[in-house]
């Protein structure tokens, strides 16, 4: 028996999708929306399956030059070093956001900074998680909207247990904003916290680098 090729080629893999289309011509609902951390309910319906197309560059996909992240002053930034850049988003939960401070994709990392990221990962996880009232910290990367490499992580509120798992990444954009000066407190918090071996030690709030974005 020859075995398949390890590839993927979008016409099939679409059209093996279509075979599961219902007669409405839609694809069924999945399971999840019947969990209690889904985050809508009401008469839902799967989006049509739009055709195979091309893929279109993404922002900064030929160099710096039109690259918002790459054109961000340090001082928009709560932690920067020769290697990496930390923000915070002034949204409805604490989201902060690490860039390489070069203009490079997560697959054109070399060894060096590919163990460094790990670490830094870490860091900020624990510096999330030790603002008092958040549960867990979640990390994700996408990319498809832009080349310069980009991690969210994304801070769930301890004991509101709807918001667990991968849709907090929905819910952050269906609740209101945080008040500004809460934000900015929680990225002083942050940047004070972001220090080698301070683990998950709370220490006081400061307003030093307390820029949200």
């Amino acid at each position: 028996m020859t075995q398949p090729a390890a590839r993927i080629d979008p016409d099939e893999f679409l059209a093996r999708a279509r075979t599961h289309e219902r007669a409405t011509g839609r694809l069924p609902l999945p399971d999840i929306v019947t969990w209690p951390i889904y985050p809508f309910e009401g008469d839902l319906r799967v989006r049509r399956l739009a055709d195979v197309t091309d893929e279109e560059p993404r922002a900064g996909e030929d160099g710096s030059d039109g690259c918002g992240a790459c054109s961000w002053p340090d001082e928009a930034f709560v932690w920067t070093d020769d290697r990496w850049r930390v923000g915070m988003s002034n949204t409805s939960v604490p989201v902060a956001m690490l860039y390489a401070r070069d203009h490079v994709d997560f697959d054109e990392l070399d060894d060096e900074a590919a163990a460094a990221i790990g670490q830094v990962l870490v860091r900020l996880v624990r510096a999330l998680e030790s603002v008092p009232g958040i549960a867990r910290a979640h990390v994700n990367r996408w990319s498809d909207g832009g080349k310069h490499l980009h991690v969210w992580v994304i801070a769930r509120p301890a004991r509101l247990r709807q918001f667990r798992g991968t849709f907090l990444a929905e819910w952050m954009q269906i609740l209101p904003a945080m008040p500004p000066e809460q934000s900015a407190a929680i990225a002083a918090h942050v940047a004070l916290s972001w220090r080698p071996g301070t683990g998950r030690r709370t220490p006081p709030c400061s307003p030093r680098n307390s820029r949200c974005r």
